[in-house]
């Protein structure tokens, strides 16, 4: 038995069984989760754009609406907070209006980056920006602030180097 760098793994409370569920995929409820691809997001995602998205497309559920969809209409036992995927629990708990938003955030950033593309102390931010973009689709981590505003920051970074430019 070797030294614990780390705190102790809380013991995990056994998801809640939901009216003719079915187990959906197992995934591992320890540390192994971390090195597999098996995964339940395409069940979530339909979830979210069937019984949020499709239902209020204006305005959505509201916010963390996904976690009450997901419990009323869910088909397997596992409990979700969150659709896993930035833009499909937008769409579904803030509707058009809110990709709309999220959309001008991105374009406003993401044409600032392309007018930047050359400026080698603007590459980091690019790089790291794309791959938070791209990873946002999968993953809910861009709702812990530590992930979530540093790709603020970067596109702050972006913005503010484009505007020197111009300014």
């Amino acid at each position: 038995m070797g030294l614990r760098l780390a705190a102790p793994e809380p013991a995990l409370p056994e998801p809640v069984k939901a009216p003719d569920a079915e187990e959906g995929v197992p995934l591992p409820r320890d540390r192994s989760r971390l090195r597999t691809l098996k995964t339940n997001r395409t069940k979530y995602w339909g979830v979210a754009l069937s019984e949020g998205f499709a239902k209020a497309p204006l305005h959505g559920t509201g916010a963390h609406g996904f976690g009450a969809i997901w419990l009323e209409h869910r088909d397997i036992t596992e409990a979700a907070q969150d659709a896993h995927s930035l833009y499909i629990e937008t769409a579904a708990e803030l509707g058009i209006v809110g990709l709309l938003l999220l959309g001008a955030f991105l374009g406003g950033s993401g044409w600032a980056a392309v007018r930047r593309r050359g400026d080698p102390a603007v590459a980091g931010a690019i790089a790291a920006g794309t791959l938070f973009v791209v990873h946002a689709a999968l993953d809910w981590d861009w709702e812990m602030p530590a992930v979530g505003l540093a790709f603020v920051a970067l596109c702050a970074a972006i913005l503010a180097a484009d505007d020197d430019d111009r300014g």
